[in-house]
This record gives C-alpha cells, structure tokens and sequence, in this order.
C-alpha cells in the first residue's frame, strides 16, 4: 500500500505542474499535504501517549495508508475537472496598489498592531507574553487574536515591497518582532503561516522549475524549519530562565520529533479508522456555516464538536492541538466516500483561492495568501468548521484595516496608472491608485 500511495503522490505532483507550471496556490496545498503524509509514506505513527509514559513509533496500518492515497487522488482529480471545465483563471495580470497607499496600508496595519500590543502592556506589564499557558489563556482574548494575524498579515505585504522603500523594511522588522514575542508567547503556528505566506507571496508567478533551487526558497524553508522544532524549547528557556543549550539537550529524540505534529496526526487517523468512530454531517455543515458569523459562540456555535468527540471517545489525555485530523473528520461522516470528498474539497478551495489572487485588486492579493497558506499548511490537523475559525480573525483584521483605508482621507489622491516591473518572470501587472 505505502508503493501505492507514492504512486498516487507523484501522480498528483504531476497533474498539479502540468495545470500549474508556477508557484501558485495549489503548491501550498501540495507542501502542506506532503507534510503530513510523510508518516504513511514511511510507513510509520507515533501514538499519542499519556503525560510521563515514552513516545515511540508504531507501524501505519494498511488502511489509513489507503485513505491518504484516496486523498492525493481525489486531490488530483480535483486539478483535472476544474481544468477540464475551464475554471482555472491563467491570466496573470492583476492590479497592485500604488507605493503610497502601501504605505499607508502598512502604517495602519502598524496602528492596529502596536494599539493592542500596548493595551496587553499597560494591563499585564512588559513581560505579559513569558507567562505560562493557562495564565495567558485566561488573560488573552480576541484582540490576540487579531494582533497575531495582523502581524502575520504585515509581514507579508512589508516582504512584499521589501524593496520598495524603507519604510517596508522598518515595517518588516517589526512585525517580525512582534511575531517572534508571539511565538515566545506559545504559538508556532503563526510565525509558520507567516513565513510560508511570504514565501510564496514573493516568488509569486516564478516557475516552480526555478523556484525549487532559489537559495531564498531554501533559506525560508530552513526557517520554517527552525520555528517546528526549535521554537518549543526557545520560548520552554525564554519563559524559565534556563538556557537554550540546557533546554534542548533535555528532549529525547521523541519529544524532540513530537515539535512536529505529523506523526501524533497521523496516529489520530490511524485509531479512527480502526475503532469506526463516526460523526454528523449535519454538525459539520451547521458549526461550519456558523463561522461565517462575526462570533458564532454567542449564538451557541463552536468549532470544537470534533475535537470533544476525539478527547472523549480516544484519546481524552491528547492536547487541544492534537486532538482533530481533517481527513479522519472526513472519514468519520462517510468513510473511504469522505476521504475522497475531503480531497476534492480541498483541491477546489485552493483552486478558487487561486483565482481570486489572479483577480485580486490591491491588497486583496495578501488577504487570499493568509488565507490560502492557513488551508494548504494547516487544514491537516484540524476539522472544516475549525480551520474556517482560525480564517475568520485574519478576515476581521483585514476587515478593520479595510475600513480604516476608507475613512481616514489620503493626504493626495494617485490617479495614474504606472506599468510595474515583471517579478519573478512569470508574472506582469500594473501599478493602480486603487487600494482594493
């Protein structure tokens, strides 16, 4: 099964370069989905285990081998009938703001950012971030929420028109800083969804031929690298006071690995599968839609039916960020069925994401990028309704930044359009004074 699956791998790699020659979207979701199958493709899981007992490997069973090559398959086959019903938009002109309303863009994004950052300051002190877990938990609310992305967000556009001036580079700086004390503060996933974002935000349209050797893409990718592993026992020696070295040496070589979720992801679908544990349709569609609101959970909505069913039913000592596996969400509505409508939803988002970046104007390019790094990188350790939670306060940050761009009036209107230099070879658009 494990040769099938490496078969139905690079069967999709294939279909997925010959649809998209570029970095595009879909090559997030094909990152993010080879990541999290590298445990069936070696043939092997990591059993979530009790808080004292010894992690360790355990062979990847046959069937949940299976369901990961249904869903290279399905995702595949998602490329295909959207090629071959012509809605894969391959224009690649597409409008970007003009340098000052980027500028001003930054600048609120700024505002936002360092407003709320200062508010946690006054209340909790300058060290708010190296508290422990359960106290920021009790501490933090949506406002974290929308600083953390917004500083995500940042980062991106400031990467973007790095070059452009150097009040992108200040920006930049910051709001890597402020990423960073986020990460301090607990949070990988972020910095991750940062740095993946910028990524590919900037080697935007370049061939994928040429993208794979770019000594930046392999520079990124070391740091997103660092951030998996190394950030736990960075902000593990930040928040005690012990010394890095002194924290590292302490890991096994399993706690050590565990930095890396893939494998405790994995096992999850490895015990759904075996135990036949299902799950309604109708709560998935119904706590998904109710994410479409501004704050489901004052209408009785929440994204963690999933994960409650999870903690109860088989592993009740796994972690919040353990505890869900989207294609064993999948497999649990309508089994091997589920594993192929979970590929073919997933292949779609990114290929509508896709198109919306091509048809993007302004700043609407960095919303869909978050967006469509959140689903390519994240979406494997979540359900449906959840990771539709974590996009709705990078929609409300933007949402702010959005109206804020609307009624604080520009010191002087840009009306001309200016013909902006080719990036990356593989892409042409204009300089507009639209901003949106």
């Amino acid at each position: 099964m494990i040769l099938v699956l490496w078969a139905a791998v690079i069967g999709a790699i294939v279909v997925c370069y010959t649809n998209f020659p570029a970095v595009s979207v879909p090559w997030i979701g094909v990152v993010g989905l080879f990541s999290y199958t590298i445990p069936a493709l070696v043939g092997l899981t990591s059993p979530v285990m009790p808080t004292g007992m010894a992690a360790h490997f355990a062979p990847a069973s046959a069937h949940a081998t299976s369901v990961m090559a249904i869903v290279w398959i399905s995702f595949a086959a998602s490329i295909a009938i959207a090629n071959s019903v012509g809605v894969i938009v391959r224009n690649p002109i597409r409008v970007v703001p003009h340098p000052r309303y980027v500028s001003r863009f930054l600048t609120l994004i700024f505002l936002l950012s360092a407003g709320i950052f200062a508010s946690y300051v006054a209340r909790q002190g300058t060290g708010w971030f190296l508290q422990s877990r359960s106290e920021l938990g009790s501490a933090i609310g949506v406002d974290w929420l929308i600083w953390k992305w917004s500083n995500a967000l940042g980062l991106i556009v400031a990467a973007y028109f790095f070059s452009w001036s150097r009040l992108s580079k200040v920006y930049a700086a910051y709001f890597a800083t402020m990423i960073v004390i986020n990460m301090i503060a607990g949070d990988r996933t972020t910095p991750v969804i940062a740095v993946i974002g910028a990524i590919f935000s900037v080697s935007w349209g370049m061939p994928i031929s040429r993208a794979v050797l770019s000594p930046k893409a392999w520079l990124s990718g070391g740091v997103v690298l660092a951030i998996i592993f190394l950030a736990k026992p960075f902000y593990v020696a930040m928040k005690t006071g012990q010394s890095f070295g002194y924290v590292f040496d302490s890991m096994s070589t399993m706690a050590f690995q565990s930095g890396w979720e893939a494998f405790a992801t994995h096992e999850l679908l490895e015990r759904v599968t075996a135990l036949g544990v299902s799950y309604s349709p109708w709560a998935t569609l119904r706590d998904s839609l109710a994410q479409f609101l501004v704050m489901p959970s004052a209408f009785g909505f929440d994204s963690t039916g999933y994960n409650e069913l999870i903690q109860t039913q088989i592993v009740s000592y796994a972690t919040y960020g353990l505890a869900s596996n989207f294609w064993a969400h999948w497999w649990s509505m309508f089994g091997l069925v589920g594993a192929v409508a979970g590929g073919m939803v997933y292949g779609f988002s990114l290929i509508f994401l896709n198109n919306k970046i091509l048809r993007s104007q302004g700043t609407g390019f960095f919303l869909f990028m978050m967006l469509a790094a959140i689903l390519g990188v994240y979406v494997h350790r979540n359900s449906p309704e959840n990771i539709l939670a974590l996009m709705r306060p990078i929609v409300l940050a933007y949402g702010v930044v959005w109206l804020a761009m609307h009624v604080i009036p520009l010191r002087a209107q840009y009306r001309g359009m200016q013909p902006m230099p080719n990036r990356n070879d593989g892409f042409r658009g204009i300089v507009s004074s639209r901003s949106f």
